[in-house]
């Protein structure tokens, strides 16, 4: 494996601190809509903060892949809320289910 260039390092760092601490700021109001997500928000905000530190730490074997699970699992959460969530929505206001 290649080894990622200083430059690369700093900005997934700053990138992967950033989605964490977004997600650690904004878990007490995840946690009054459904326990789940606010458990989904500590979860990703802990992983990501593990994370940035790995890939700070040149750990490539743990950190880039801890990074970018944290990061997939966030944006699938955020694409199967605003779809699934709102299919839900949708069939409950008309009814059907």
């Amino acid at each position: 494996m290649t080894t990622p260039t200083r430059s690369l390092k700093i900005v997934a760092v700053v990138a992967i601190v950033a989605t964490g601490l977004s997600h650690l700021g904004t878990a007490s109001g995840a946690f009054g809509e459904a326990t789940c997500k606010g458990l989904l928000f500590v979860a990703n905000g802990v992983g990501a903060i593990v994370a940035a530190v790995g890939v700070y730490r040149d750990r490539a074997d743990w950190g880039w892949l801890l990074g970018a699970l944290v990061a997939s699992g966030a944006f699938l959460g955020y694409v199967l809320s605003r779809t699934l969530a709102a299919g839900a929505a949708f069939l409950i206001e008309h009814a059907i289910i």
